[in-house]
């Protein structure tokens, strides 16, 4: 069970704050829901906090999701001075409906994925993609099994904290064929067709099949 709340301003005095100060400078008249967990789950959560902000300037509105956890939030614990933690915070934008409230699914959708990379010990990188394992949204039908991160544009692709470099790489959905498509040598074309019909890879779990 979650609940959501307001996000309230930060001063860039750690890692966390650093990262809500950057992404203010995009959502200045919005305030962010911060979306956390009512009870304590049995196991320490992979991400502390997973805020959504609602974008009203595109072309519809939609929700920017932004995870963290994956970087150093507090004190610097690795040996890496230029690099925060696995150096990514994970983000996943997804269409607006005529919700108030961003849709919770995605959280679990984000630590799911933020668990991959503290069990695996790997980062993600810009391209990679991988089966999810099944649907990536139970609530709501759609063909998307899997996913591949993009450097995501909106917040800068990255910022600079006083625990090092946090690159922001977005999720989007894909179908298997898709999945097919992106690993293979015509990837950048795929994707050209996919940013076209999904400009800036807003996720439309209903969407139909993007060809290469």
């Amino acid at each position: 069970m979650v609940s959501l709340k307001k996000q309230k301003p930060m001063n860039p005095e750690n890692g966390k704050a650093a990262l809500v100060a950057h992404f203010q400078k995009f959502y200045k008249s919005h305030e962010g829901f911060t979306i956390e967990e009512v009870k304590a789950p049995a196991k320490e959560p992979y991400l502390e906090e997973v805020i959504a902000y609602k974008n009203t300037q595109f072309i519809r509105p939609y929700w920017h999701y932004v995870g963290l956890g994956l970087s150093e939030l507090y004190d610097k614990e690795s040996d890496f001075e230029d690099v925060s933690g696995f150096g990514i915070e994970l983000t996943f934008k997804l269409w607006c409906g005529e919700e108030k409230t961003p849709p919770v699914w995605v959280k679990h959708f984000l630590e799911n994925l933020a668990k991959y990379v503290f069990e695996s010990g790997e980062s993600f990188n810009e391209f990679d993609c991988l089966d999810a394992g099944g649907v990536i949204c139970q609530d709501v039908p759609t063909a998307l099994t899997a996913v591949a991160f993009l450097q995501d544009q909106k917040l800068n692709k990255k910022a600079q904290t006083p625990n090092g470099m946090v690159c922001f790489l977005q999720v989007i959905g894909l179908t298997v064929n898709e999945l097919q498509v992106f690993s293979g040598e015509n990837y950048q074309q795929w994707l050209h067709n996919y940013l076209t019909l999904q400009p800036e890879g807003i996720t439309d779990l209903g969407r139909k099949e993007v060809k290469l």
